[in-house]
């Protein structure tokens, strides 16, 4: 069971789908694929090739959001207490600052210095959330690229100490997201102490992912093809870029619940639904999600 289910909520809406305040009743989903929480622009003035990168980043959907939230209440006191009721699910995000560089050869020198840039940019949407009279906000830290199927594609061939012994995942990578997990969550904790009154919650699906890929068995997956996509173009861990899984030509596994990454980027719903428990019931969020919210947006 996933984690709308559990709230008993039907699914949220994409806020762009939605026309009217019942439309968004029990909540609103402003994700956006390939989204980024530094803006489209940052990364063109960088040199960067953005075709495949959204224009619609993080400060983007807190704009949809904003007026959102004057579309579901007409009054000052109408809107606190809709924030106040509402639980806020800000990410996975991140992730994709970090992609699409690597995607287009950057080095890891190239990358590293973004990583602050990305979290200040998150803890900024955080703080306009609760501007606007947010009391309950979780935050997800990015889970381990180094482990992504597509990524150790492209990395194919490295010498042997440039992978982790104990997952087979790349070292500098996943080095890199401790760097972001470590930094977002000192910035959480500046962001606790300045507003006491509110709830913000770090949510650990780096370490709920290392836990799949290290213990595979343990919950349910195929140790053999634990950093293989079920759905590819095929090559070192089903992964060639050069066919996607949409496309004539895809290798499909037979058993998606038994893979842990579904095209090489994304996780399989397998996946997804112990990162749901883990949000919903802990240990990898402290507190986690009791099921009383009234509302809930997702960014």
């Amino acid at each position: 069971m996933g984690a709308v289910e559990r709230l008993g909520t039907p699914y949220w809406p994409p806020y762009l789908a939605g026309k009217t305040a019942e439309d968004f009743r029990y909540g609103a989903n402003f994700a956006v694929g390939s989204a980024t929480a530094l803006s489209q622009d940052f990364f063109k003035k960088r040199h960067l090739n953005v075709d495949q990168i959204t224009p619609y980043s993080l400060a983007v959907q807190i704009g949809w959001f904003q007026k959102l939230l004057a579309v579901l209440a007409s009054t000052d006191n109408e809107r606190e207490e809709i924030m106040a009721t509402s639980l806020f699910l800000v990410g996975e995000i991140g992730a994709n600052d970090y992609i699409h560089p690597i995607f287009q050869n950057k080095t890891l020198g190239w990358i590293k210095p973004v990583v602050p840039l990305v979290v200040a940019s998150i803890v900024s949407s955080l703080a306009a959330l609760i501007q606007l009279g947010a009391r309950t906000l979780y935050v997800p830290g990015v889970f381990p690229l180094g482990c992504t199927p597509r990524v150790l594609f492209l990395f194919r061939g490295s010498a042997p100490g440039d992978y982790d012994p104990a997952t087979g995942c790349l070292r500098w990578l996943d080095d890199l997201v401790v760097l972001h997990n470590a930094l977002l969550k000192v910035k959480l904790a500046e962001l606790r102490r300045a507003h006491p009154g509110v709830s913000v919650t770090y949510v650990d699906y780096s370490g709920e992912v290392l836990g799949v890929v290290t213990s595979p068995r343990r919950h349910g997956f195929d140790e053999r093809t634990v950093l293989d996509a079920c759905c590819g173009g095929g090559g070192p861990h089903n992964a060639n870029f050069t066919v996607h899984c949409t496309e004539p030509g895809a290798v499909q596994c037979a058993d998606p619940a038994r893979y842990v990454s579904w095209d090489g980027l994304h996780m399989t719903e397998a996946v997804y639904r112990i990162m749901a428990r883990g949000i919903l019931d802990g240990p990898f969020a402290a507190p986690p999600i009791m099921c009383g919210c009234k509302k809930t947006a997702s960014l």
